[in-house]
């Protein structure tokens, strides 16, 4: 069998493995906020979006690379999930194929280079980055960082600053897709000792360490500025935790206790999930073991460099890259990440293979017994992470299982909540969200949350009261406010809806709703300057707003200035086409100045757009009656009530114009249907 198929059927039994994640949902985990939800991603490529990307810091994270990643699929497969998956896949496999050719290329061993490539590629630790869409900027940034690798060997073998050139681009886009390849530098010396051996144990000229540490110098200020570039974003976003939520010796036992975590998932592949809460207290006496245990494995280790060298190598590639995000810069609440193992497991890998390879030819064992090992392996690793993938089809999947392998897991408890509720069961989202509460008080965003579904299930009581206790929990969250006015609003208490919603903005002046909600208090209460400034506001943050549009033209009206709600309508269908209601409104108005035939038009357009809708075929009907083409009219009226039954107006146009044709007992039917209608509280 030839190499290259052999490295075609690992990539398809890859590929099966994945299969499920082809019939797999978006998860309420970034996924909305970082795409479904985000208008700059939403809308694909342009150029506003473009520079936003390099300019945002989006979800404490400037990652312009990754953004433009996602906006590329959306023009390609718009919000459809699948395809989303499979860039993300593809890109996974990239990683496997690009693994393989480095490591073939620096050791010239195609069968360890395959082995390493087979279970980095199948391990179902790694399912969590390739399944979950949100992390594309690992398997993105991950790419960069092999091709970088590979583009430094380049560099060796043949030294020249273009080749070198090469390297820093890489690099450059790998932190731009995610900064977590920063020890890059760190790797490369390490592969300066093997598989290179550019750093000689025989002779250890200091010279020559110098040179190859100054040889990494411009990678090292790069890796510098990404780390103030995101510390800066995420301090900004509000993602890096307090040292009083968790002090510093509480971290640096977890980042140690954590590196044995990893290690046992790797070798032990077990109730793996999206999600690992930090310990309600950390055991400082195993944190100080596993501090122990890992020096007296570097020490060992070190000491077998000459015979062993790969050894050393592939265990500081594990620990060095995991330092970022081992957790003494604690991001979120979580005690650690399947995902933060996905490039640092390549060293366990290469160690492992490369030592088990050194003792078969040691012990001269007979070739059988390694094959059929590895291939057992990789058939079980490719059950585990098919089985995996099946757990990211929805959110709803996803937390359940996580529940079912973590104990007071209240972080998940909250997102299995969020995702009930957008599946609209709300009961079973209260239930959520409450034993978040229960199991940690201190929870913030359940408060919120709780109060939002209190809310839709029309308990408005107990909503305000969760909400006000949300208030004082997180005092400077806008979309708080932003409820209770809504609350407030339905209520008939205006004053108050108007001061929740000014406070809303008064926190997060880039809240579209709240500016919209805020100009139609004002406009229900006659202050029609204040209105036209908040839905001017809105129209400002979202450019491609119908609702804010439609307020500012509806106010022009009330303000008898015509040509400029005209003027309005029409910049809106220039930008929001696909919007009825723009052009059933701006039908109405030139209905109203006598322009029948232009009203006519706009209502076809508004029907075209919107056929499920009764309202266009009403008024269409009406402009006929204008224009004496009572047949029309006739065949609008029932369109309008065959789509809504209860549409009283309708019921009665329809009747007055067959009365006219002389149909009077069909017209009475109508009549009768408009006056029952009518009498319904």
């Amino acid at each position: 069998m030839s190499k290259k198929l052999l490295l075609f059927i690992l990539l398809l039994v890859i590929g099966f493995s994945y299969l499920p994640l082809l019939r797999s949902d978006f998860v309420d985990f970034d996924d909305y906020n970082y795409i479904v939800n985000n208008p700059h991603v939403n809308s694909g490529m342009s150029k506003i979006n473009l520079v936003w990307a390099f300019t945002s810091f989006h979800a404490a994270n400037w990652h312009p690379l990754t953004w433009l990643s996602h906006m590329l699929d959306v023009e390609i497969f718009g919000l459809n999930p699948a395809g989303h998956h499979l860039i993300n896949l593809l890109l996974h496999l990239c990683n496997v194929i690009v693994l393989f050719m480095i490591l073939n290329y620096l050791t010239g061993s195609f069968w360890k280079s395959l082995v390493v490539a087979a279970i980095f590629g199948l391990h179902p630790i790694n399912v969590e980055t390739v399944a979950w869409i949100s992390q594309r900027k690992s398997v993105l940034s991950s790419l960069f960082f092999l091709l970088s690798v590979w583009a430094y060997a380049a560099y060796v073998k043949k030294p020249h600053p273009a080749r070198y050139g090469v390297l820093l681009v890489f690099f450059v886009f790998g932190l731009m897709a995610k900064p977590i390849i920063i020890s890059l530098p760190f790797v490369l010396l390490l592969i300066d000792f093997w598989p290179l051996n550019r750093i000689s144990l025989a002779n250890r000229d200091p010279k020559v360490v110098w040179r190859l540490i100054i040889e990494k110098v411009p990678l090292l200020l790069f890796s510098i500025i990404s780390c103030f570039i995101t510390f800066f974003a995420q301090m900004r976003g509000g993602a890096v935790v307090s040292l009083r939520t968790f002090p510093l010796y509480t971290r640096f036992a977890n980042s140690i206790t954590s590196y044995l975590m990893y290690m046992l998932r790797i070798v032990v592949p077990r109730h793996l999930c999206a999600y690992y809460p930090y310990p309600d207290k950390n055991e400082y006496l195993p944190a100080l073991l596993a501090f122990l245990g890992l020096t007296i494995v570097t020490v060992i280790l070190i000491r077998k460099r000459e015979e062993h060298p790969w050894l050393i190598t592939g265990w500081l590639w594990f620990l060095g890259i995991l330092i970022p995000v081992a957790g003494i810069v604690q991001i979120g609440g979580q005690a650690t990440a399947d995902r933060y193992t996905y490039m640092p497991m390549i060293g366990l890998l290469i160690s492992a293979t490369w030592e088990a390879d050194y003792n078969i030819q040691k012990l001269h064992l007979n070739k059988t017994i390694p094959v059929f090992s590895v291939s057992m392996l990789i058939m079980l690793f490719s059950f585990l992470s098919r089985r995996q993938s099946g757990y990211w089809h929805d959110g709803k999947t996803l937390f359940e299982h996580t529940l079912s392998v973590t104990k007071d897991n209240y972080y998940t408890h909250s997102l299995l909540g969020n995702a009930l509720f957008r599946e609209g069961k709300l009961e079973g989202a209260l239930k959520h969200y409450s034993k978040a509460l229960e199991i940690e008080p201190r929870f913030e965003p359940a408060y919120y949350n709780k109060g939002l579904v209190l809310y839709y299930l029309n308990r408005r009581d107990e909503a305000l009261s969760m909400l006000k206790q949300a208030t004082i929990k997180t005092p400077d969250n806008a979309d708080i406010y932003h409820v209770l006015g809504w609350i407030y609003r339905e209520m008939g208490r205006d004053s108050l809806a108007i001061k929740y919603f000014q406070k809303s903005i008064s926190y997060n002046p880039k809240l579209y709703e709240s500016h919209c909600d805020l100009g139609e208090e004002y406009e229900k209460n006659d202050n029609i300057f204040k209105a036209l400034f908040h839905f001017s506001e809105a129209v400002r943050l979202q450019p491609d707003s119908a609702r804010a549009y439609d307020n500012i033209a509806a106010l022009y009206v009330r303000l008898r200035k015509v040509d400029l709600a005209i003027e309005k309508y029409e910049q809106a269908l220039g930008r929001v086409a696909d919007r009825w209601e723009l052009y059933n409104n701006l039908g109405n108005i030139f209905l109203d100045i006598g322009r029948t035939s232009q009203a006519i038009s706009l209502y076809s357009s508004a029907i075209k757009t919107a056929p499920e809708q009764a309202m266009p075929y009403y008024n269409r009907g009406r402009a006929y009656i204008l224009i004496n083409k009572p047949v029309k009219a006739i065949d609008d009226f029932r369109n309008a009530v065959l789509t809504d039954p209860k549409y009283i107006k309708a019921h009665y146009y329809l009747g007055k114009v067959l009365e006219a044709k002389g149909d009077k007992d069909s017209a009475m039917i109508h009549f009768q249907t408009a006056e029952y209608l009518k009498s319904i509280p």
